[in-house]
């Protein structure tokens, strides 16, 4: 079970601490990601937990906010939704934008990208991998009646 230990408030009220109370941030994504990678206190809040916590990860265009924010160092692999992958590419050109994985975690790193929804759910099959093994994860498939990813090449070309 996933039982969180803090209430969204209280990780609001921390971000001016030097530590998190966040062991994984998520950053969605959506139609909403073109207008808040304009707006501060966004971007702030993750400037100020990425660094803190012990997994990043970003769903569809939400890694547009990673991007926006400057926590991704130059070089640095990512994807985004398919309709996005060129403008992620115009908007940020020292981030590498992956167009043929639908999920990508960077080697050494505790960055997690996914390309859209469906993907979003593929990624959090590799992190439960990553944190507690295979059989976990595809044991949690299983349950949830959903094909256990043998890989994360795109499903569809553009």
């Amino acid at each position: 079970n996933v039982i969180p230990h803090t209430s969204m408030e209280e990780v609001m009220a921390s971000s001016s601490s030097s530590s998190s109370l966040l062991d994984i941030l998520i950053v969605p994504g959506g139609m909403g990601t073109r207008t808040l990678r304009f707006d501060k206190p966004t971007l702030e809040f993750i400037r100020h937990q990425a660094p803190r916590v012990h997994i990043l990860a970003s769903v569809c265009t939400g890694s547009m906010l990673l991007a926006a924010s400057g926590v991704l160092p130059s070089g640095t692999t990512i994807t985004t939704h398919w309709k996005t992958v060129e403008t992620l590419r115009e908007w940020h050109p020292t981030l590498i934008v992956d167009k043929e994985h639908s999920v990508v975690k960077n080697e050494n790193s505790t960055l997690y990208c996914s390309a859209g929804i469906s993907a979003g759910i593929d990624m959090c099959f590799r992190l439960v991998t990553d944190l507690f093994g295979e059989t976990v994860a595809r044991e949690t498939a299983k349950s949830m009646e959903y094909t256990y990813p043998e890989d994360y090449q795109r499903r569809i070309q553009f």
